[in-house]
C-alpha cells in the first residue's frame, strides 16, 4: 500500500511539474487530465467536502477547460471538452459558486437541450439561486424524461413541489399527496423526505 501511495504521489508531482513547465505541448493536457482524475478520486473518498481539495480541483479543471475549449462548437466537437466543462460546473456548485455553475450549465444545455445531467445540474443550481420560476420547467422536463422510481425521479418531484410551493401552496400539496399515493413502494429515505415535506403543509 505504501509503495502504491508513494508511486501515486510521485506521479502527481510529475504531473504538476508538466503542467508548469510543458506549456503548449500535449503533455500539459495529459498531465491536467491525470491530476483532475486523481483529485476526483480524493473527493469521492472524502467523508466530508474538503474546501482545499475543491479549490485545487477547480484550478486544475479551469486550466483543462482553457486547453480543451468551452465554446458551443468546442463542446459539440469534443467529448473531453464536455466532460471537463461539466466537471467544472459540478465543482463550482460544490464550492458554492452558484452563478458560475449557472453560467456553465446554461451553455451546456443550450448546446445539448435534452441532456438529463445538464438539466439536473441547472435545476439544482437555480434552486440554490432561489430562481424558482426558472427551476420549475427544468424539474418538469427532467421528471417527464426519466424512469419513475429512480432517485433522480423522486428528487425532481421534490424540486417540483418546492418550486410550486413558492407561489401556490394548495397546488404543491396536491402534487405531494398524489406522489405519495401513487408510490406505494416509496423507498425509506424518500418516504422520510416526503413526510417531512408534508409536515410543512400542516403548519
Amino acid at each position: 500500500y505504501l509503495q502504491k501511495t508513494n508511486r501515486g504521489m510521485e506521479a502527481k508531482r510529475e504531473a504538476e511539474w508538466l503542467v508548469k513547465h510543458a506549456a503548449n505541448t500535449p503533455y500539459k493536457q495529459a498531465a491536467l487530465v491525470y491530476l483532475g482524475q486523481a483529485l476526483d478520486r480524493e473527493l469521492k473518498q472524502s467523508i466530508e467536502v474538503k474546501p482545499e481539495l475543491v479549490r485545487e480541483a477547480l484550478a486544475v479543471y479551469g486550466q483543462l477547460v482553457a486547453e480543451l475549449g468551452s465554446t458551443s462548437d468546442d463542446l459539440k466537437r469534443s467529448g473531453n471538452a464536455r466532460g471537463a466543462y461539466k466537471k467544472l460546473a459540478e465543482l463550482e456548485f460544490l464550492a458554492g459558486n452558484f452563478p458560475a455553475a449557472d453560467r456553465i450549465y446554461k451553455l451546456l444545455l443550450e448546446t445539448f437541450p435534452n441532456h438529463q445531467d445538464y438539466i439536473h445540474g441547472l435545476a439544482k443550481t437555480k434552486m440554490q439561486l432561489r430562481e424558482f420560476n426558472a427551476a420549475l420547467p427544468l424539474w418538469r422536463k427532467l421528471n417527464a424524461g426519466i424512469q419513475p422510481g429512480t432517485d433522480v425521479w423522486y428528487e425532481s418531484k421534490i424540486g417540483l413541489i418546492n418550486c410550486i410551493m413558492e407561489t401556490d401552496t394548495e397546488a404543491a400539496g396536491k402534487v405531494l399527496r398524489q406522489t405519495i399515493r401513487l408510490s406505494p413502494e416509496l423507498p425509506a429515505k424518500w418516504r422520510l423526505i416526503f413526510e417531512q415535506l408534508e409536515q410543512k403543509f400542516q403548519k
